[in-house]
């Protein structure tokens, strides 16, 4: 991706996520006090801070979904682009039998961050998917506030991006990747014969979460036997991570640490959003201890919204069908 295009992505993808993040506050803070605002961001950031830790926060938590799109969301769509971009130069073979492309079933979704990742990679990979290759995507994820978030900041950056007849548009360089946005299509199962995709970003966890999260993995290897199963974590949860049966498949890469990420620089209208939040609607929020306080005040304040955080460090592992 050359230096222009990067920065057009940036400032699309900073202007719709702020745009649906302010969206979203205001949708949660209309009838509530300023105190139960700020208790309930607190709260959520701090849960938000235990990502690492057993069990994992409340996905349900409808207060978290926005916290963690501003944190995670840029990151974890640099991280499935850099992948996605490495699996899709090493599968042109498996590639080149699908007549549709491929379908991607993206489990643990979160906010759309595998979906925006897909449509950047499809976008380079023109060969692959041309008009008549289109590929698809079934994006899941059990939180309904991550996925109905992921939905609007997709929604909402098609609308940033424009149509072809935009002649004026600032972002020029994005064309293909605003067109593969636009062809990829949503579907809940592949009635076609097209390669399937399963992923799984940072969807690993230690107990009886994490079984749940790889029995279900093994459910949807059984019912769509995909070409190549990709999934991330933490560096810290490593063991944790599916790994489909390997009687039928063979493991590419298990890597300990990922490969550096394609894409650099940071995201101010986010990181502004996240700043406002810190400076006028937790400052004098009761109830917690001052450690806690610091603490908010130092993740929200004193880090910028980055594609590649500091400290940003993960594993994943890709496996291919034998039989593929």
């Amino acid at each position: 991706m050359d230096a222009e295009t990067q920065s057009q992505l940036t400032h699309a993808l900073d202007t719709a996520m702020a745009r649906t993040l302010q969206e979203r506050l205001d949708y949660l803070c209309s009838g509530k006090s300023t105190k139960e605002v700020g208790q309930r961001l607190m709260k959520a950031q701090l849960a938000l801070d235990r990502m690492s830790s057993d069990p994992p926060p409340n996905y349900e938590d409808e207060w978290l979904a926005p916290l963690y799109l501003a944190w995670y969301g840029p990151s974890h769509i640099n991280m499935a682009y850099t992948l996605f971009t490495q699996v899709i130069s090493q599968q042109d073979d498996t590639l080149s039998k699908g007549p549709l492309g491929v379908h991607l079933e993206d489990y643990a979704c979160g906010p759309f961050t595998g979906q925006f990742a897909f449509a950047l990679a499809a976008s380079e990979a023109s060969e692959q998917f041309s008009e008549t290759r289109l590929p698809s995507i079934y994006s899941d994820d059990s939180s309904d506030p991550m996925w109905s978030l992921g939905k609007n900041v997709w929604d909402t950056t098609l609308d940033v991006l424009g149509f072809p007849w935009d002649v004026q548009t600032p972002y020029s360089y994005l064309g293909s990747f605003r067109d593969a946005a636009r062809r990829l299509k949503f579907r809940r199962r592949n009635n076609y014969s097209a390669p399937v995709w399963l992923t799984a970003f940072h969807g690993a966890y230690p107990g009886d979460v994490g079984q749940v999260l790889r029995e279900k993995m093994d459910v949807l290897v059984q019912r769509n036997k995909p070409t190549v199963v990709l999934t991330t974590s933490h560096r810290t949860r490593g063991e944790n991570m599916y790994a489909p049966p390997l009687d039928t498949y063979e493991g590419l890469h298990r890597a300990s640490k990922g490969p550096s990420l394609a894409i650099t620089g940071w995201l101010p209208q986010v990181t502004a959003w996240r700043r406002r939040i810190a400076g006028e609607l937790l400052a004098d929020v009761g109830g917690f201890e001052p450690w806690e306080h610091e603490r908010v005040n130092y993740l929200l304040s004193e880090f910028a919204s980055s594609w590649s955080p500091p400290r940003f460090e993960y594993v994943f592992s890709l496996y291919v069908r034998k039989d593929s």
